[in-house]
């Protein structure tokens, strides 16, 4: 499995973007209107219906470990993993 690294999103308070390599694969944002939930989501690649490549979260963690598990699924669909 690829280890996804973050990098605080400067243009953005409560944010990180998710790289793989050099590439920046995603991002996780906490949501101002909903309490303590976060968005993930995979931007780099189009995923299609079988892979989900964005969702929300009930903590900062839970958003980083379902982004990873989609792009782990997603490496593998592509047979990159």
């Amino acid at each position: 499995m690829t280890k996804l690294y973050w990098v605080a999103d400067v243009g953005m308070r409560e944010a990180e973007l998710a790289f793989s390599g050099t590439i920046c694969i995603g991002s996780i944002v906490k949501l101002t209107t909903i309490n303590n939930q976060w968005a993930w989501e995979i931007e780099a690649v189009r995923i299609g219906d079988f892979i989900r490549s964005s969702g929300e979260a009930p903590s900062r963690a839970q958003a980083k470990d379902d982004l990873q598990y989609s792009w782990s699924q997603w490496l593998a669909a592509a047979g990159l993993s």
